[in-house]
């Protein structure tokens, strides 16, 4: 998600049996730290609807806000290897400037606030 006063959020699916506990923080903090030593670049790209439909075709979640937007848009998205990921941005130009991420929480959510 967009960056927030205090941080970032991230939206994912795990599947009905699985969720992000506190003890999963440290793992994913070891993670990050890992990546973003290993100086990643992120690569903008612009997208037509059409391309960026094609290209997320396997993501229903990303197809539905996809299909919301008005025709003639331009779609962004980042790359970082092989993951790409709807995205306004900007990003920091490689994950080597990013010196310090905590998880301080997680929390779970319906789609589109749709039970």
């Amino acid at each position: 998600g967009p960056p927030l006063e205090d941080g970032f959020y991230y939206d994912m699916h795990m599947g009905p049996s699985k969720t992000v506990a506190e003890d999963d923080y440290r793992d994913l903090e070891d993670r990050v730290s890992a990546i973003a030593k290993s100086k990643r670049t992120f690569q903008r790209l612009e997208l037509s609807k059409e391309d960026a439909s094609e290209m997320f075709s396997h993501n229903p979640f990303k197809m539905e806000l996809i299909a919301k937007m008005e025709p003639g848009t331009t779609i962004t998205a980042y790359r970082d290897g092989p993951f790409i990921d709807l995205c306004r941005g900007p990003h920091v130009p490689n994950s080597a400037i990013i010196k310090a991420m905590a998880v301080t929480k997680s929390s779970s959510a319906y789609w589109l606030s749709k039970a």
